[in-house]
């Protein structure tokens, strides 16, 4: 995570201030009293029977599982959906993220067990993988493109089902606006990923507070190809000041596993003491709970 200045911290915070979120402009974004950074680094493919990649401070719903899989050689995976019809999954983080601050997080995905109807390029397996920030909180359910949120959200959607005949896709899509997509097809051997082939493709997403700027690159680790995008984005303007983060995925008639492998954020957050006051401040405490 990038180090704010604190011209550029203060005038985030002085926003934040006014958005109802009880932080004051002399909290400085590094060792400020209300604002607190926090990273953390989970890598979920552990092999062997423990449950150690198991980790209690993140919400699973819906189909999403803590899965030790034999197929893959026996390692742990947050396993968000199973290869299996009209399933939808999510897993939240517990700490709230103040999205209006610089942050950035790595992460790396995989697809097996492809099945179902075949895609306009004759490839089994679907739907996507989707990660977001959103106000609706720990227990939403939603597509991996979104879909379903209740509230403001920001969505960056990885598609593994070609429903348009033109390949796949990912997009940064801001409250149901697609702003930017990038062609994920080319990541693959051959020059597709029609099928994922049962490659693990890692993904870093990172927030530029100051220009407003938020960048997607994704690759794949067996042949280091690459592709990025980029949007620009105001996510407090957005809504998405406080918010809750992480993925979902969901299958259909074409199914996969969806397996997140690792994960890496950085970011800041209210630490508890400054929660603890903001719920003093009468209707704040009833729209800005911790979950």
């Amino acid at each position: 995570m990038s180090k704010f200045s604190h011209r550029v911290a203060n005038a985030r915070i002085a926003m934040l201030a006014g958005a109802g979120l009880g932080l004051s402009v002399g909290d400085a974004a590094v060792g400020g009293p209300g604002v607190e950074l926090f990273e953390f680094v989970h890598d979920y493919a552990q092999v062997g029977g423990g449950t150690g990649f198991m980790n209690a401070q993140t919400a699973l719903n819906g189909a999403t599982m803590w899965e030790l899989d034999p197929g893959l050689g026996g390692v742990g995976t947050l396993r968000l959906t199973e290869a299996a019809p009209n399933e939808f999954g999510s897993a939240w983080r517990s700490t709230r993220l103040l999205a209006g601050l610089d942050w950035s997080t790595t992460f790396s995905m995989q697809a097996s067990m492809l099945g179902g109807v075949n895609d306009l390029q004759s490839e089994p397996g679907g739907d996507g993988f989707g990660f977001h920030i959103q106000n609706t909180g720990t227990n939403a359910i939603a597509s991996y493109d979104g879909v379903g949120f209740g509230g403001d959200h920001l969505t960056i959607a990885f598609d593994t089902f070609d429903e348009s005949g033109m390949g796949l896709f990912g997009r940064i899509i801001l409250n149901g606006m697609t702003l930017s997509t990038f062609d994920i097809g080319a990541l693959g051997l051959g020059g597709a990923i029609e099928d994922w082939s049962g490659a693990v493709y890692t993904s870093t997403i990172s927030y530029n507070s100051a220009a407003d700027t938020l960048f997607v690159g994704v690759f794949n680790e067996s042949t280091g190809a690459f592709v990025g995008s980029s949007a620009n984005v105001d996510l407090l303007a957005a809504g998405l000041g406080d918010a809750t983060f992480g993925f979902t995925a969901n299958t259909s008639s074409s199914f996969q596993n969806h397996d997140i492998r690792a994960w890496r954020f950085d970011g800041a957050t209210v630490p508890a003491p400054a929660t603890i006051a903001m719920l003093g401040l009468g209707g704040l405490a009833a729209t800005r709970r911790r979950r």
